[in-house]
């Protein structure tokens, strides 16, 4: 199962993916910044059709520093066990998503999963 985003713009779309392995690393990253964590923030915005690039440039850019600032033997704890997904993966995706917002404000996020 995974998360997939599309960045869409008004003549294409950036598509992003990324497994639900990584659920655990992205509600721990942002645990202290929202209630409920990463997924509770993005179901919230989802629900409120808050999902421009300009709105979720902080959640993604905020969440790819606390990966950073992980200690290494924390971040390996949220490898799974099944190889599906990574720490790296994760990080990529968080930089990726942050850059895509940043160059894109007015992009719209549709999710599929």
């Amino acid at each position: 199962m995974s998360l997939d985003l599309c960045f869409e713009l008004e003549h294409s779309c950036h598509d992003l993916n990324i497994t639900y392995n990584l659920c655990p690393l992205f509600c721990d990253l942002l645990s202290n910044r929202f209630t409920g964590g990463f997924w509770a923030e993005w179901r919230r915005r989802e629900e409120s059709q808050v999902l421009r690039g300009a709105d979720m440039y902080a959640l993604f850019r905020d969440a790819w520093f606390a990966l950073r600032r992980m200690p290494y033997a924390r971040a390996a704890t949220f490898e799974p066990p099944n190889g599906w997904g990574s720490v790296r993966g994760a990080d990529k995706f968080l930089l990726r998503c942050a850059a895509l917002c940043r160059l894109y404000p007015t992009s719209k996020l549709k999710t599929y999963r």
